[in-house]
């Protein structure tokens, strides 16, 4: 039988999930191995029969019959072919190598996985890469909010300090605007009570005795009150000046309707049907009448109101007196005339006037205008 020589080792390729590809060649590999020794051995037995083989030392001494080269060639196939199979003695090795295989793909499973992990991990990483990122944009964005908080917060505070302070001091102008309403209303109601005493006191004036001693002079006391009375209209509250002036003015007028004043008046009296200015002694009682005798004793009356009824008074200067008036006016003026009344006369009149001490009768007098 023919050296078959060294089977070569053949690569197997094993898929998982079915039944092992190497078992499969290995039984191909032996069952044309058998046949191939199991047909040598029918061609060692046969060809003699058949004329194909020849006995050593038989015809030429090649030892091939015909038809030697054709099976030479066979064999050399079946060599090669088990050469390129080289079954004999791998069953172990290809087991071995499927093992390999089998660890080569649970390292290559393994691998992957790892891979799958590691692609995990890395797309992990990236996304935390990513939130971290977020993160500290969103922790800028919350220590910016956390800034603009704390300076809102601030300005909310004084905003709210302010606004305290604001309603304290509303609160007090609100007070003091209620004071203040409070004082105009009196301000406005002293201001109309007093421009009402004024007119009062004006009236009072024009009613007034107009004979009276110079410095209570009738037209000077309506003016002074005309001007208060101009100085409160045009002011908004009473000035303590306008008050004082007033006031003044107002006990000048008590004092005039309390006392007696002895006073030397020029007068305008009738004599022989003319008017003619004689100087004449005065006694003033308050300011409702005025007695009066001239200097040359021609004249003695009294000043007063002729229509004591009426609303307007007419005040006239009446000589034309009953005889016990006329004594009663005459002893009123002895009374208050003072001691040194010449010499008062003759200091004011100088040499106008001549002091007369005789009197005409009663009878006698002239009228007076």
């Amino acid at each position: 039988m023919a050296d078959l020589g060294e089977i070569p080792e053949i690569p197997v390729e094993i898929e998982e999930g079915g039944p092992p590809k190497g078992r499969g060649i290995l039984k191909t590999i032996l069952t044309v191995v058998i046949g191939i020794a199991i047909g040598g051995a029918a061609l060692y037995f046969v060809a003699p029969v058949l004329g194909i083989l020849v006995k050593p030392g038989e015809g030429s001494g090649t030892g091939i019959a015909i038809g030697d080269e054709q099976l030479k060639r066979k064999i050399n196939e079946q060599q090669a072919e088990l050469d390129r199979y080289n079954v004999l003695g791998s069953v172990d090795k290809i087991k071995a190598e499927q093992d390999e295989l089998q660890k080569r793909q649970q390292a290559q499973g393994n691998m992957e996985a790892l891979e799958a992990k590691l692609r995990d991990a890395l797309d992990k990483e990236e996304g935390y890469d990513a939130l971290t990122r977020d993160l500290e944009n969103l922790n800028e964005k919350v220590a910016s909010s956390q800034e603009a908080f704390e300076t809102t917060s601030r300005q909310i505070a004084e905003a709210d300090s302010r606004l305290t302070g604001l309603r304290t001091e509303i609160a007090r102008f609100e007070d003091q605007v209620g004071k203040l309403a409070v004082a105009d209303a009196r301000r406005q109601a002293v201001k109309a009570t007093l421009l009402r005493d004024v007119e009062q006191l004006i009236v009072q004036i024009q009613k007034s005795n107009p004979l009276v001693p110079p410095e209570y002079r009738k037209e000077a006391r309506v003016a002074r009150a005309r001007k208060i009375r101009d100085e409160l209209e045009n002011s908004n509250w009473v000035r303590p000046e306008v008050l004082e002036e007033y006031t003044q003015l107002y006990l000048e007028e008590l004092q005039m309707a309390t006392q007696e004043n002895y006073f030397l008046a020029k007068l305008p009296l009738v004599e022989r049907n003319k008017t003619v200015m004689k100087w004449a002694e005065c006694v003033s009682i308050g300011n409702r009448f005025t007695y009066f005798e001239t200097l040359d004793k021609k004249f003695t009356g009294i000043c007063r109101n002729a229509n004591p009824e009426g609303a307007v008074p007419r005040y006239e200067l009446l000589v034309d007196l009953p005889r016990a008036e006329l004594m009663e006016v005459r002893d009123i003026m002895a009374q208050f005339r003072p001691e040194d009344f010449e010499e008062r006369i003759r200091a004011q009149l100088g040499d106008e006037v001549e002091v007369v001490g005789r009197r005409p009768a009663a009878a006698a007098q002239p009228q007076a205008s």
